[in-house]
């Protein structure tokens, strides 16, 4: 029976390996080498679920397919790394725009097109009857500027929620890393 704890990652259940359950421990102990690509670095789980590596100085030299092994690891690790970059560009970008958009039109057009958007060309706008030259001409749908607690209290929010977003994006990062040395994981060190 398996205890799962709520405070710990799901990530060592992915370590499970339901074939093994059930067999003797000779079997066990035949596939555990096999496990151990790599000798010359040696990824552990502590208990805080912490990935450390652990290295050992020159004590042994490493073989050809160690080396492709590593740095296939390291390519795909710099992929993951580059994915979540973007994902963090993004969820910044996007939480640019909003801010930005809260400013008067003009101002946003302007600071918008830094980020890739093109300007938008003034359209045809319906104004409601009876202005004179002294008078302003209103819009018929003319919408509410907003007072500057309702402007605070938005950007807080819009701050909170880019917020929830890069730790979404943090977790997930973690969780992707963690996928790609789990099967070189240790999880007690070797002395």
């Amino acid at each position: 029976m398996l205890s799962v704890s709520a405070y710990k990652s799901q990530v060592l259940l992915y370590r499970l390996d339901v074939n093994l359950l059930g067999k003797s421990s000779a079997s066990k102990n035949a596939a555990s080498p096999e496990m151990s690509k790599l000798p010359s670095l040696t990824p552990v789980i502590l208990p805080r679920n912490q990935l450390r590596m652990s290295t050992p100085w020159l004590s042994r030299p490493e073989k050809p397919e160690e080396m492709e092994e590593k740095i296939r690891l390291a390519r795909s690790k710099s992929d993951v790394d580059d994915e979540f970059k973007d994902h963090i560009e993004r969820a910044k970008t996007w939480h640019q725009i909003t801010v930005i958009a809260q400013e008067d039109e003009m101002k946003a057009n302007e600071s918008l097109a830094k980020y890739g958007r093109p300007r938008t060309t003034p359209t045809k706008v319906k104004v409601r009857s009876g202005s004179t030259a002294s008078q302003q001409r209103t819009p018929v749908k003319k919408e509410r500027l907003l007072v500057i607690p309702e402007v605070d209290q938005r950007r807080d929010y819009a701050g909170f929620v880019l917020q929830q977003r890069m730790d979404n994006i943090d977790v997930r990062h973690k969780t992707e890393v963690m996928k790609l040395y789990l099967p070189y994981i240790q999880t007690t060190p070797s002395s």
